[in-house]
């Protein structure tokens, strides 16, 4: 941040604020600026293998792409889903966009951008023991399934696909919106919308296989089409990933296998990390306080978590930073049942 002299039109003093500025303001005298979180680059695991241990202070909510419900469920499916276009495993801007996973480009888009279609990329497969194609048609009953109202999911920001409300309401038995054709897919929509393409890679738009059941409880673990596929899960306790030999994609497979180990405590999640009993937790999970919007007594294991490992510190002097914020947007809402009064 720089204060110009009006005099000269130039530069009198500049002061480091740490971060690339975003607003500013006066107020009491004072200027008061925020500036965006450090793009940082993550370190080089090209060459890594074996086991990543990771404590969560979280429980898992859903491992079904459809029933998704917290942070460390879309962690999870982020490792093991496949979808038509995802987000780019890269820092800044570059991961930003949504660019061509299983789909073998960007869509094909109509005049009167209503219409998008997409031809599926071949080779992509289910973890085993399954192992069976992933075509067009099983992204259409994937996305059936996560759209019927039996399932009660999370999916309910698509009716601008032609037919998906005909469908929610049970007065159609397939969208007619979606059709699928050999290796082509092709989406109907009532009217252009410019977010479609961000919103195809929520959790529900993860390939699943056809045939899977409506029921969610009767459904723990489902095969999966990306990197990863979930191996083990004992509720309330871990989730095992491993390599989905199937896999033929662009994105990484660093290590062989993912221990994650569910509802540790905050403070001993950090002491095993910098004990070396684990490799990664985050602060993120529960209740945040008013103040820091950490779970609530965190903050201050925050602070010198950040002044001994964060940017600014020795660590990171030396290109060992270990404590990294990240900002992540989040939308807090009631959910009202209308088919009740006052509605």
């Amino acid at each position: 941040m720089s204060r110009i002299d009006p005099r000269t039109d130039k530069v009198a003093a500049t002061i480091a604020v740490g971060g690339s500025p975003q607003a500013i303001t006066v107020a009491d005298g004072r200027a008061w600026v925020t500036v965006d979180a450090q793009t940082v680059t993550p370190s080089d695991v090209r060459g890594a293998s074996g086991t990543l241990r990771i404590e969560s202070t979280a429980e898992v909510g859903s491992l079904d792409p459809a029933l998704v419900n917290n942070l460390l469920d879309g962690q999870v499916l982020q490792a093991t889903c496949a979808r038509l276009l995802n987000f780019a495993e890269e820092p800044g801007p570059a991961g930003s966009l949504p660019t061509p996973e299983v789909s073998q480009s960007l869509p094909a888009l109509s005049g009167d951008g209503k219409t998008y279609t997409f031809t599926i990329r071949p080779g992509f497969r289910f973890s085993p023991p399954m192992s069976e194609p992933v075509t067009a048609q099983t992204f259409k009953d994937s996305i059936e399934r996560a759209f019927n109202p039996k399932i009660k999911g999370w999916a309910v920001d698509f009716n601008d696909i032609a037919g998906v409300r005909a469908y929610e309401a049970g007065q159609a038995a397939h969208i007619s919106g979606i059709v699928a054709r050999g290796n082509t897919l092709t989406f109907h929509l009532v009217s252009p919308n410019p977010d479609f393409l961000a919103r195809l890679t929520e959790p529900p738009m993860c390939a699943v296989p056809s045939g899977t059941p409506i029921n969610p409880n009767q459904v723990r673990v489902i095969p999966s089409a990306g990197p990863y596929y979930v191996q083990s899960y004992t509720p309330g306790q871990s989730v095992v990933l491993v390599r989905n030999p199937n896999y033929h994609g662009r994105r990484p497979q660093h290590f062989e296998r993912i221990q994650l180990t569910l509802g540790v405590p905050a403070r001993r999640a950090v002491a095993d990390v910098e004990a070396g009993r684990a490799d990664y937790t985050t602060l993120a999970s529960g209740a945040p306080s008013a103040s820091s919007g950490l779970p609530a007594g965190i903050a201050a294991e925050a602070a010198r978590l950040a002044a001994r490992y964060g940017p600014g510190s020795a660590a990171a002097a030396r290109r060992r930073q270990q404590y990294f914020v990240s900002p992540i947007m989040q939308l807090d809402y009631f959910v009202l049942n209308t088919h009740r009064p006052l509605f």
